[in-house]
């Protein structure tokens, strides 16, 4: 989600469970190549079904999303 000024309001979410961190597109501990194919998958798409590509949850997978995953790529 994102907060009055745009910017990410949580870095994590919990999943039975577990904490991930929100880059972490397909929840598999890792940020990684294919947390970014999935998003270069949905890249400039907008609207609903973009599940956790739209990793700010603006509703567009765009630069924005590019940019919070690659800060915390390799984590």
């Amino acid at each position: 989600t994102t907060d009055s000024s745009g910017g990410v309001s949580g870095k994590t979410i919990d999943v039975s469970g577990n904490t991930y961190q929100l880059p972490d597109i397909n929840l598999d501990a890792q940020i990684n190549l294919l947390d970014f194919s999935l998003l270069a998958s949905k890249y400039n798409q907008s609207g609903s079904g973009l599940g956790r590509v739209d990793i700010n949850g603006d509703g567009v997978v765009n630069l924005l999303d590019f940019s919070l995953l690659a800060s915390k790529y390799g984590n």
